[in-house]
């Protein structure tokens, strides 16, 4: 874990909300770096704070309104949600239909059908993960597995197309070379 990811956890961890492996692993972080143990201390010190603070039970009405809005809005999201993963699956079907075109080139259909489902399975699983349980944690999971494969998709599909110079995919290595900055842009930037 690092800081980035420490800092954005700190205000669950503080208030016991985060899961065992995720709270361990945050709690190891701060032993062990100073600037997220001060960033710590200034939750706990901001928590004390809000606790002296006279509590004010909200009006009766206002509680029913966000109540409601709350439930509202969640079962709009999971329409949405699977929405979101037929149009993926959608889109990956589309994608293996294309193994028609694939005879001519030499390229096994059977072996891409088997290529995309290994690619495809796991990041559909996680959708479908993240819809049932949308904790931040699972929907950003979801999120940079898809990204990622994505890219994978984008290679397999251009060494599918694209001619290779001097017998290698190089148009393919170049796609799939994105995947570098990718992972080293997921370790300052959410992908959510």
């Amino acid at each position: 874990m690092d800081c980035r990811e420490a800092e954005g956890l700190l205000g669950a961890y503080y208030d016991r909300e985060l899961e065992p492996a995720v709270l361990t692993s945050v709690r190891d972080h701060v032993a062990t770096c100073a600037a997220c143990h001060r960033r710590l201390a200034n939750v706990e010190s901001l928590g004390r704070m809000i606790r002296r603070v006279h509590y004010y039970q909200a009006p009766e009405a206002l509680r029913a309104r966000l109540a409601q809005g709350r439930t509202r809005s969640t079962a709009v999201s999971h329409p949405l949600a699977w929405a979101a993963a037929v149009v993926m699956a959608v889109g990956v079907a589309v994608l293996a239909s294309s193994a028609a075109f694939l005879q001519p080139l030499g390229i096994k259909a059977n072996m891409y059908w088997a290529l995309l489902a290994m690619l495809t399975a796991p990041v559909l699983w996680r959708c479908g993960v993240a819809i049932s349980d949308p904790t931040p944690q699972n929907v950003q999971d979801a999120v940079k597995r898809s990204i990622l494969t994505l890219i994978w998709l984008d290679a397999a599909t251009v060494a599918a197309f694209a001619q290779p110079i001097d017998g290698i995919p190089l148009f393919a290595v170049a796609v799939a070379a994105l995947l570098v900055p990718a992972l080293l842009l997921g370790k300052w930037v959410y992908s959510t």
